[in-house]
């Protein structure tokens, strides 16, 4: 049974928050651990029509990745990325991590490097949002 409180919430996040009409394409992106409200906004956005993507991280990836990952995988951007940036109008992420000191034995510049990596698309996000081709909501 959903939680009345997740579905409350996903209501204003969908159509007050982003206002998703139909044919939206919209990204959702959080941990597996806040699942019940991420299953909730999904439901939410496919009732008003929107063409939903989900990104859904599991505890540890990111750390396993930053250790990991050689130089060319931290510069590395898959085409699906470049297309999101360049054709999602809206986009939602909901942050909510159980550990959240996992990344502080991480070496900082391994993530200065993937940042700096994904500089041009955070640039053309920013852009396509402040031209309002694009809505976003991080909660």
């Amino acid at each position: 049974m959903p939680d009345p409180r997740h579905q409350k919430l996903s209501q204003v996040l969908i159509h007050y928050s982003l206002a998703i009409k139909p044919g939206d394409k919209l990204s959702i992106s959080g941990h597996a651990i806040a699942a019940p409200l991420i299953r909730e906004v999904y439901r939410e956005a496919i009732r008003a029509g929107a063409h939903v993507t989900t990104y859904i991280d599991i505890e540890g990836l990111r750390e396993i990745y930053y250790r990991e990952a050689s130089d060319e995988q931290l510069n590395y951007i898959s085409e699906l990325d470049k297309l999101e940036a360049e054709h999602f109008n809206a986009e939602l992420g909901i942050w909510s991590e159980m550990n959240t000191k996992a990344l502080s034995n991480v070496d900082p510049r391994r993530m200065a490097e993937r940042r700096s990596a994904r500089a041009s698309l955070l640039k053309r996000s920013l852009e396509r949002m402040a031209a309002g081709e694009v809505r976003w909501c991080e909660n």
